[in-house]
């Protein structure tokens, strides 16, 4: 998407039943990203606005809703006339082999 980005993504066990907060993850994923596209478009400064919707996925049925939702956002914007192809989509769903250990 040319002005955001979805991800799901599992956070590593930090110890037995404790896990990495989501706060510092999305602030390192903003962070490098930032520095990556600045770099690539000559230009400084900000880039990600300070707030970020985020959200708990608690069963598999959400996984698959929220999946759906990300992957056929690129073809609801008009940036594609192939529904779950665009350059900008990275796929590894359980809908394609993966599943995560905490819905198996």
């Amino acid at each position: 998407m040319p002005d955001h980005f979805h991800a799901i993504i599992r956070p590593y066990e930090k110890s037995k039943g404790v896990w990495w907060p989501l706060g510092p993850l999305v602030k390192g994923i903003k962070g490098a990203s930032a520095r990556a596209i600045n770099l690539r478009r000559g230009a400084k400064g900000s880039l990600w606005q300070d707030e970020c919707f985020d959200r708990m996925i608690r069963n598999i049925d959400e996984f698959g809703e929220t999946w759906d939702y990300i992957k056929l956002n690129p073809a609801r914007a008009g940036l594609t006339d192939d529904k779950g192809r665009y350059d900008g989509l990275w796929i590894n769903s359980y809908r394609d082999g993966f599943v995560p250990k905490a819905m198996q």
